[in-house]
């Protein structure tokens, strides 16, 4: 399946591959533009233009808009903007925002600077929706990426809502659903709590949070367990850049401090391999203090946990029982959160699969059909 390779592109890190045929893909000037910003006008789309490389069939654009740091300050988001390349229905286009997988947290890792990441979202265009793709804040234009900020994901996400509404010739409708992968998942199950209280005019009337996770222990876990340092190195770098007060050789040993420089990538267009960095790291420079004797990387770390409530509408959670990489009793958590707050949640726990099995699109597709023809959505909450 296309988006099966395409996911395990980007999650390889495979971002620095940025040329379509003899023009390149990417215009370095359009992610540096230059805005006045408000507070007040989240979700105003900045600017616009459409690349080389969009595949047959589609029209798009990338886009710059307005969201929020982690400090609630304003701040640009880059991301894309896609259509079948047909007359609308009427209506317009129903609308995914799609959260996409862990891709590092350098600019150069940004999917709008990768033609490879269209891929991820074909299939939903196929299936006759409009799909724009939040980078995320600090994914492709200045500042660091905070990784697994779970506020600052969902609410770039939700923007990109409003962003892409603004923009006339993708004449997308009132519908939208939110959906992410991975970290998407994660940014996706956000999103939907955010809305109850940002979003109720954004017409969201479903999630999708496929083998996301959804507790701080996720990232926590990384100090120890083999294969997963990346993701606890990830969200420690991220967050000594976008928090003030933290110092990063509190909780990472000297090797994660000696490659936070590379991870991060200051400067350069190209997307580190984050993986190989981070597990290229010796066992016993990976760690130096405890998380738990630092307030401030309690705090940092607890950004990443999902709150105990409901969402704006029904969820559908997918996860593959071995998956190793975001262990399956993530999603037997957010559920059972999402339930607390009385949301109904469809759960589809794919039996014996891993974490790329929960990329596939048709099952979620198939509960969004049902839905849009008015049956009432499988309620797993226990």
């Amino acid at each position: 399946m296309v988006v099966v390779v395409a996911a395990m592109a980007l999650l390889s890190a495979a971002c620095s591959q940025r040329s379509t045929g003899d023009r390149p893909f990417v215009d370095e000037a359009f992610y540096r533009k230059e805005f006045r910003l408000e507070p007040g006008q989240r979700g105003r789309l900045l600017a616009s233009q459409v690349p080389d490389g969009i595949p047959k069939g589609l029209v798009g654009w990338r886009i710059l808009y307005q969201s929020v740091d982690v400090s609630g300050r304003p701040t640009v988001v880059s991301g894309m903007a896609l259509r079948p390349d047909r007359a609308q229905p009427a209506g317009g286009w129903p609308l995914i925002a799609y959260a996409h997988g862990t891709t590092g947290i350098a600019d150069g890792c940004a999917p709008s600077r990768n033609p490879s990441a269209l891929a991820l979202v074909q299939d939903l265009l196929a299936a006759g929706y409009a799909v724009v793709e939040t980078d995320y804040v600090g994914l492709g234009t200045r500042g660091v990426h905070p990784y697994l900020d779970g506020g600052t994901e969902g609410r770039a996400v939700l923007d990109s809502i409003r962003a892409a509404r603004e923009l006339p010739d993708l004449h997308a409708g009132g519908r939208a659903v939110i959906w992410g992968y991975s970290q998407g998942g994660h940014a996706a199950l956000f999103a939907g709590q955010i809305a109850v209280t940002e979003g109720a005019d954004l017409g969201i009337v479903a999630v999708v949070d496929q083998a996301g996770p959804s507790r701080a222990k996720f990232a926590l876990d990384g100090r120890r367990a083999s294969g997963a340092y990346e993701f606890f190195l990830l969200t420690a770098v991220a967050a000594s850049r976008t928090r003030s007060g933290l110092a990063l050789g509190d909780v990472v040993g000297p090797g994660g401090v000696a490659v936070a420089p590379d991870i991060v990538a200051d400067g350069s267009p190209d997307c580190p391999d984050f993986g190989a960095l981070a597990n290229g790291v010796p066992a016993d420079q990976r760690v130096s203090d405890p998380v738990a004797n630092h307030p401030g990387w309690l705090a940092a770390f607890a950004a990443l946990e999902l709150p105990a409530a409901g969402a704006i509408a029904p969820t559908y959670i997918q996860h593959g029982t071995a998956d190793t990489t975001v262990k399956f009793s993530e999603s037997t958590n957010a559920r059972a959160r999402l339930c607390a707050g009385g949301t109904i949640v469809t759960f589809h726990g794919q039996v014996g699969g891993i974490h790329l099995t929960a990329v596939d699109p048709k099952p979620p597709l198939a509960w969004l059909d049902d839905l849009n023809s008015g049956k009432a959505p499988p309620d797993d909450c226990p």
